[in-house]
Parts: structure tokens; C-alpha cells; sequence
């Protein structure tokens, strides 16, 4: 967006895509306030080359802040476009014959300009540039615009909270801050409990404790959740829109379980990457995907961005069967064939249905070629089916085949019991031979279960405490503690063939996965509404 002020100091806009608003500021999509007009009217402009939100030096700049003036291209009476040549002048009696077309005069960014090596950008001409893949174990950094290790952006390993690249994607920086204490831009700070302030109830001090406020007067309740008192009023879940889930208050101090809708939340990186729908990979961290989810009906994802769409019908396309596409992503049913037709692409075609007789079968199940099966019948004892006919067949016997145990296939269809093998002998292809089994001792093993190489199980035995089972052999192990393996909570496999239940964190704190616990933030710390990060890798739902 361009503004340009008249010599009359009339402000006059030309936008890109909308107009500046007032003549006091004006606000661009994810900027915030509008910006303060300056003292001569003039209008700050936005710096091109935003990600996630952070303004970005303009090209060309070297003093390392942004003049709210530089991107103006304003003059008294004349107005000249960067990289022009000559003027237009602006006639002073408020209409615009000497506007200039700003939409031609757009020269979007580069990934050279903005100093990028990694990472998505807009290019201030309403597209975005994607400036290169960090390899892995590096990320792109939103300030510096280059890959770094995480713990450089997280400003050292002793950091907390979360950090995003400049694609959107958050990174747990590790630490967790002890009570006392909470994150602040990624450090530990020591905070300030929040006071009851006409708050009822135990509530939360923000900073890992509880604090114990007034109780309610006679006849109310402290609401569960908002910690103010009211007259009990109890509500459903189905009292609440649709669209708000979670933990709720009941309005009457309790609270409710409300289930949310089966959704997969949006990542930031589609947005910032300008995808719409379907899968891609990340523009920052190497072998990242993402999925940006479904178009709205009536719309589909074409190459990852969402197109309107004119459904097909089975009469457009000429189809009168079967199932098809509708081209929008929804499936039609077109009908089915009559008894005498074939489903065939989509079109019923008249079809003459094979007989058992006609294609010499008298056996089995034969397709008729129009969609169904025939029963051309069964052999009689002394025949075999053979590709749908009988034919002659001589059975074999355990005896003809010189064998004693097992089961064997007779050659015409049938199956016969050979008999089993004596205690001492194992049935080997059919015929029993003798077999002297092994024992525990005899092989040397003192644990577990041992095949006894004639066809049982040997149960050898189990090891002690302090011993584990390998190779069927007890050997002695030092198994892993909780303390040792510096988990605090969670389970714990031991390496002796036990788990462990490490002591676990404190009322209010959550296990992470690498065993350490996490004190939640909560919305008294956060001076935002929305859904935001709890530091503990949840989110939470804020109300301001």
C-alpha cells in the first residue's frame, strides 16, 4: 500500500488492495492499532518484508529501525516512485486526474534485499517468498533470517517457553521455571502474585501457586472458573454455542466437560506460506510436512490453493450406473443395471449371460460374464473339480505314501490323519523319527522358555532381582532410578526388565515426555485473548 500527501495537505491513497482509512493511521492485516499520523499529516507506512508478524527492515535501510517516513513517498506538489523517472503533479482542488496506477509501480522484495537465507517473507506486492530450507537441526530464525541452532534462538540453553521460526513453527526451549517464577521472553523471572482484587475462591497467583480469596455472600456461588460471584444459574453443554468446547463454567461452581469437534488445528505455517489447502513441506525446517486441511464446499485444492467448482451430474457426463466423481470431491450414485446389463464404465450395456452348459462346465462356481455367479454343481467321491470340470481322480493313501504322522493332502481333495509319533520321536515330512531331546542343563541355559528340538517347550527357570534373562542365560544388571536417569515423573524402564513409577510433580504440573514437569501458564499471565501457548506444549483459551 502506497499514501501519498497532497500539497494541500489532503491525503490522498492509492491501495493495492484497500484503502488507507482516515487520514489518522491506517491498519494493515496483521499489524495491530493504526499508526499515529505524523505532525505534517503525513501517514507512517508499513514495512515491507513482515514475518510472523514482525516488522522488517526496509530495503536499503542501514540504521537497524524502521523511519515510519521512509516507505512515503510523498512530496510537495510532485510525487516520484522509487526507481522512476520525472513526477506527477497533483492538481490541489481535491481530484485525482493526476493519480498514478500504484498497482504498476509495485516492485515486490527479494530474498537478496530482505538479507533472507531461509524462510517465508512477504514480498510487499501481496505474494510470499520462500528464501531456502534450513538442514537439519538448525532453525530459521524470524530476526535474523538464517538458520541457527535452537538453543541460539532461544537465547541459550537455559531459556523456557516457546520461540516460533520465522515460518510459524514453535520450538520448546526446555527449561521449566519453578514456582515463584514464570517465562518471561524465554527467561525465568520472578514474579508478582496476582492479588484477589473482588476475586472469590482458591485461584490461581500466576505464578504457580494458589492464593485463597473472600467466599461468596449468602445466597451466591464463586463461579469455577472466572472466580467472581453469582446467583447459581446451572447450564449444559448444550447451553453454550456450538463452536466453544473445553472445560466450561456450569454458572453454578463446578465445572463442565464439553467435547470439541473432531478438527485439526490450522498450522501458522500454512498461513504464512500462503497455502489454502492440502499437504506441503515446510519452508524452514527440512523434512517438516504439514496439512492444511479441506477447501469449503463448492470449492477444491488445486495445488494447494482453493478453486470454485461446478459439481458434474451423472446426466451431464452420460453415466447411468455406478458410482463417479462429481469433480468437487463428493461421490454420486448413479443407479443400477437391469438383470440382462452390465455395469460397464459407468453405462449399462446389454449383456448375454454365459451357462454352465455353454462353456462345458459341470463343476464349481463359473462368472457368467454379466455380473453373477453360476453353480455348475459337484464331482462325484472318485472325481476332482479341474478348472470346472470333473475328472477322474485315484486317491492317495498314508500307506501308498509311505507315511505315518502328520496330515496329507489326498491328491483328489481331501485331507487324511497319518497318526502322531511316540514321545521319543518327532514327525519329520510325514513319517516319525526318533529324537532325543535337549534339556535346561544339558544346553547350559538357567531362564526362560527353550525349544527342546523334538517339538515341546522347556521352561528353564527365572533370574533374580537383580538379574536379568538373556539369551536364556540369567546375567546380573544394574538397573536405572528415576534419580539417575534425572526423570522426575512418568514411567521408566529400568534395563533390568522392570519399569519404574518416578515420583511425580507437584499439584498443578504436567509430565512432559522426557520425564521433567511442567507448571502450566495460565491466562492471568498473558495479557492477550485468543488461544495461546501454556508453555508446557497445550494451549489455552484466553478471554480478555
Amino acid at each position: 500500500m502506497h499514501c501519498f500527501r497532497r500539497f494541500s495537505l489532503v491525503t490522498v491513497c492509492t491501495a493495492l488492495a484497500a484503502s488507507c482509512g482516515s487520514d489518522a493511521g491506517f491498519v494493515h492485516p496483521s499489524s495491530g492499532p493504526p499508526r499515529d499520523a505524523a505532525v505534517d499529516g503525513s501517514v507512517a507506512a508499513m514495512p515491507p518484508g513482515e514475518a510472523l508478524g514482525e516488522a522488517v527492515d526496509a530495503p536499503g535501510e542501514d540504521t537497524g529501525t524502521h523511519d515510519p517516513d521512509a516507505s512515503l513517498y510523498a512530496v510537495d506538489g510532485d510525487l516520484d516512485a522509487p526507481g522512476g523517472t520525472g513526477s506527477t503533479t497533483l492538481d490541489a482542488g481535491g481530484g485525482n486526474d493526476g493519480m498514478v496506477d500504484s498497482a504498476s509501480r509495485c516492485e515486490p522484495l527479494t530474498c537478496t534485499k530482505l538479507g533472507a537465507t531461509c524462510g517465508d517473507y512477504k514480498d510487499a506486492c501481496g505474494g510470499v517468498l520462500h528464501c531456502g530450507i534450513c538442514a537439519q537441526g538448525l532453525i530459521c530464525a524470524a530476526d535474523k533470517k538464517a538458520c541457527v541452532l535452537q538453543t541460539d534462538l532461544c537465547s541459550g540453553s537455559d531459556s523456557c517457553g516457546f520461540v516460533s521460526d520465522s515460518c510459524g513453527n514453535s520450538y520448546a526451549c526446555g527449561k521449566t521455571c519453578s514456582a515463584g517464577f514464570k517465562c518471561q521472553s524465554n527467561q525465568c523471572t520472578a514474579c508478582k502474585p496476582v492479588s484477589c482484587d473482588g476475586r472469590c475462591g482458591s485461584i490461581p497467583d500466576g505464578c504457580g501457586s494458589k492464593i485463597t480469596c473472600a467466599n461468596c455472600p449468602s445466597g451466591q456461588v464463586c463461579d469455577a472458573l472466572t472466580f467472581t460471584c453469582g446467583v447459581c444459574q446451572k447450564v449444559k453443554c448444550a447451553d453454550y454455542p456450538a463452536t466453544t468446547c473445553g472445560t466450561l463454567s456450569d454458572h453454578c461452581g463446578g465445572t463442565l466437560s464439553c467435547p470439541c469437534p473432531a478438527t485439526t488445528a490450522r498450522p501458522p505455517a500454512c498461513d504464512i506460506a500462503g497455502v489454502e489447502c492440502g499437504k506441503f513441506t515446510d519452508h524452514c525446517a527440512s523434512g517438516v510436512d504439514h496439512d492444511c486441511g479441506t477447501c469449503p464446499t463448492g470449492k477444491v485444492c488445486n495445488n494447494n490453493v482453493c478453486v470454485s467448482c461446478s459439481p458434474l451430474t451423472c446426466a451431464s457426463v452420460g453415466k447411468n450406473c455406478g458410482t463417479i466423481d462429481d469433480g468437487c470431491g463428493n461421490k454420486l450414485a448413479c443407479g443400477d443395471c437391469q438383470s440382462n446389463e452390465l455395469c460397464t464404465s459407468n453405462v449399462c450395456k446389454v449383456c448375454a449371460p454365459k451357462t454352465c452348459a455353454s462353456e462345458g462346465k459341470n463343476c464349481g462356481s463359473l462368472d457368467d460374464g454379466c455380473g453373477h455367479k453360476l453353480a455348475c454343481g459337484d464331482c462325484q467321491s472318485n472325481e476332482i473339480c479341474t478348472s470346472n470340470v470333473c475328472k477322474a481322480c485315484t486317491p492317495k493313501t498314508c500307506t501308498s505314501e509311505g507315511k505315518n504322522c502328520g496330515s496329507l493332502d489326498d491328491g483328489c481333495g481331501k485331507t487324511l490323519n497319518c497318526g502322531t509319533c511316540k514321545s521319543n520321536e518327532i514327525c519329520t515330512s510325514n513319517v516319525c523319527k526318533v529324537c532325543t531331546p535337549k534339556s535346561c542343563a544339558s544346553e547350559g541355559k538357567n531362564c526362560g522358555s527353550l525349544d527342546d528340538g523334538c517339538g515341546k517347550k522347556l521352561d528353564c527357570g527365572t533370574c533374580k532381582t537383580n538379574e536379568v534373562c538373556t539369551s536364556n542365560i540369567c546375567q546380573v544388571c544394574v538397573p536405572k532410578t528415576c534419580e539417575g536417569a534425572e526423570r522426575t515423573c512418568g514411567k521408566l524402564d529400568d534395563g533390568c526388565g522392570h519399569t519404574l513409577t518416578c515420583p511425580g510433580c507437584a499439584a498443578g504440573d504436567v509430565c512432559l515426555s522426557n520425564g521433567t514437569c511442567c507448571r502450566p501458564l495460565t491466562c492471568w499471565e498473558y495479557e492477550v485473548s485468543g488461544t495461546v501457548p501454556d508453555g508446557c506444549g497445550g494451549f489455552l483459551t484466553c478471554k480478555r
